[in-house]
């Protein structure tokens, strides 16, 4: 028996066009291209990663990033993937973004809660990173389909929560009245949302309209008009408590 063990087999070399497997790199997919962003104070290298939907490896591949990417300097310039096609206008993005004006208290993640999107789509639409603070009066963006159906839930909740009552006129005093949908209409009509049945109220006397979380009176023409606190009016907003003439009806607007 020979005292030698036997070598394996040498390996044959690979072609020169051909990578082993384990070395083949690849390029993150940046499917709108490239663009540049410019280092602000408070970015970090993992927020600007989720605004600009990639990977921090992706970021420091692309920028050629030697240090982790653990202190990045207020002003440098890094290469990011584009999050909407280049060439869309600026009138049509804007037209998918609506505006949310901050109020005192409110914190970003409850303006996420609100609008029932997730914090990294805010922090993308605003390119603003995790430790930013957001102050009163400040403009956030928002996607517009989400501000919509949160504005349409709004009013819903508005119409459940108003209530018309009869002080005095056509012997209804204590009756109540209560807004179904976001335009009621009342008059004399059986079709009106608000039936009044006297000589002294119009067909379609006028109507109530829920608008941005707001209610207003409109009058519709009508031949005896449309009071607010005993002012004649063609259209008013109405507040908790204000009296609302219809004819010789007298009624109460309330909100709960």
């Amino acid at each position: 028996m020979s005292p030698f063990v036997a070598l394996p087999p040498a390996i044959a070399a690979l072609p020169a066009h051909v990578k082993p497997a384990g070395v083949v790199r690849r390029a993150h997919s940046a499917p709108y291209g490239w663009q540049i962003l410019t280092v602000r104070s408070g970015d970090t290298l993992s927020d600007i990663a989720i605004a600009h939907r990639c990977t921090v490896g992706a970021l420091i591949a692309r920028n050629r990033i030697r240090d982790g990417g653990d202190f990045l300097a207020i002003g440098r310039h890094l290469s990011v993937p584009r999050i909407t096609p280049a060439h869309v206008p600026a009138t049509v993005a804007a037209a998918r973004t609506a505006t949310h004006i901050v109020r005192s208290g409110e914190t970003l993640g409850g303006i996420a809660s609100h609008y029932r999107v997730s914090l990294s789509m805010l922090y993308s639409l605003n390119r603003i990173s995790r430790t930013a603070y957001i102050q009163p009066g400040q403009r956030i963006k928002v996607p517009a389909p989400a501000a919509r159906a949160a504005a349409k839930a709004a009013n819903r909740v508005a119409v459940r929560t108003t209530t018309l009552v009869v002080r005095s006129g056509g012997g209804r005093a204590g009756e109540t009245f209560t807004p179904q949908d976001e335009r009621t209409s009342i008059g004399r009509s059986p079709d009106c949302g608000i039936f009044l049945d006297d000589v002294t109220v119009s067909r379609k006397h006028a109507v109530l309209v829920q608008k941005d979380g707001r209610w207003l009176v409109e009058d519709q023409g009508s031949l005896n008009g449309t009071f607010v606190n005993r002012k004649r009016v063609e259209t008013a907003a109405l507040d908790d408590g204000d009296e609302l003439q219809i004819g010789k009806y007298r009624m109460t607007f309330l909100k709960r």
